[in-house]
This record gives C-alpha cells, structure tokens and sequence, in this order.
C-alpha cells in the first residue's frame, strides 16, 4: 500500500511523514543539492542545516559525507 499524500492549496503535494527523514548538512556554506532518486531539489545552509529529503535519496546524500541523519 502507497503512503498517501494530499495537495495543499498552493498545489504543492505533503507526503507522510514516513516518507521523509531529517538530514542535517554539516557544512556552513550554503548548498543546493538534487537527489539522485527523486530528482527533487533540497537546499541546505549553516542557518538551515535541517531538511526534510525524501527517503529513497537519503543514502546516497549521506554517502557524500556533507550531510548526517
């Protein structure tokens, strides 16, 4: 079964929670990555170190040692 998602007024779509994990970028400078799953842009900065990135493009942003869970 597919975890739902609903489209928000602005027609973004908000996916479950399960579907995302909190990575932290351990760098200061500020970064605009693309995952390599999802194709999905996440923006990090030492003044937003925090993202939520969907899960299938976690390992390997992981892997590149920029970024922590």
């Amino acid at each position: 079964m597919e975890a739902a998602s609903a489209a928000s007024p602005g027609g973004a779509v908000a996916e479950s929670a399960g579907e995302t994990t909190l990575l932290r970028y351990l760098e200061s400078r500020p970064i605009l990555v693309r995952g390599p799953s999802t194709g999905r842009h996440y923006t990090f900065s030492a003044a937003q170190p925090l993202q939520a990135v969907h899960a299938r493009d976690v390992d390997a942003l992981v892997r590149t040692g920029l970024f922590g869970k």
